[in-house]
């Protein structure tokens, strides 16, 4: 009878071991076929409105956030909040920003982000967290966006159109580039990296440059902390990237390395 219950438990096991070893494999397969289905021609053909960069991505980019649009749209799921009600262009200019930021060979679409949640406009949140100072504020916050670890995004859609539009800031890639940040095993301002010791020498002095000097192309809100320095650099990439390369060079190559584009407008 021992010996039965030990092959049984031998047997579990290896089957567990093979699952794990074949669902990396599963999801892939299962994603390629989802790529390869249409978004709905109406959400295609509203990238160009929907990405204020889009004129400097190549035609193969454009396949490329194409791809990862329709895996994202599959994906995630959407909610209006306070009586907003999530049409099919909300969809399209939240998932392609998103999806800007995974267009690198191979790159998954944002897999622990679940849930988003869309407000007509600013959202007031009450935090009990300490800020960078150790202080824990009585009073509530009116925010654009917000990224949880549990595999959430707050967004509000006015600032999400007027990413759309061009304006200088873009809260979808803010909160996003968020969620990288958290795939790593700290989210201290940098995603998954093989080279960190580059990324935190040239993050170290935007940095220091944002707290002592500022910086005409970076939101002051990069000077905070490292993550939030992260998110802003990077909202800066896309939405300036001619200005963040002629102010931030550096940055600027970092970002377009990491993230496998050229974001300044075409000559």
């Amino acid at each position: 009878m021992a010996t039965l219950i030990a092959w049984a438990v031998v047997a579990g096991l290896c089957c567990l071991a093979v699952g794990l070893v074949l669902q990396p494999l599963w999801r892939r397969r299962h994603l390629a076929r989802v790529a390869e289905r249409s978004a709905g021609e109406h959400i295609e053909a509203a990238l160009p409105k929907a990405v204020a960069c889009w004129p400097a991505l190549t035609g193969a980019q454009r396949q490329r956030l194409i791809h990862q649009l329709r895996i994202f749209l599959h994906e995630k799921q959407f909610h209006g909040c306070n009586g907003l009600d999530i049409t099919d262009d909300m969809r399209c200019i939240i998932a392609a920003n998103a999806c800007l930021l995974r267009l690198q060979a191979d790159a998954d679409c944002f897999p622990a982000v679940r849930h988003i949640l869309v407000y007509p406009g600013g959202f007031w949140v009450q935090h009990d967290q300490p800020d960078a100072d150790g202080l824990v504020s009585d009073e509530p916050a009116l925010l654009s966006g917000e990224a949880w670890d549990a595999g959430r995004v707050i967004l509000s859609w006015e600032d999400c159109e007027a990413a759309a539009r061009g304006d200088g800031g873009n809260v979808i890639v803010h909160e996003f580039a968020h969620q990288l940040d958290y795939e790593a095993t700290q989210a201290d301002g940098a995603p998954p990296l093989a080279d960190y010791e580059t990324w935190a020498r040239v993050f170290g002095e935007i940095f220091e440059q944002l707290r002592d000097t500022g910086s005409p192309v970076l939101d002051l809100y990069g000077a905070s902390e490292p993550a939030e320095c992260f998110a802003v650099a990077t909202e800066s990439f896309f939405q300036q990237g001619d200005a963040l390369q002629a102010h931030h060079p550096a940055l600027y190559d970092l970002l377009s390395t990491y993230f496998a584009v050229d974001t300044r407008r075409p000559s």
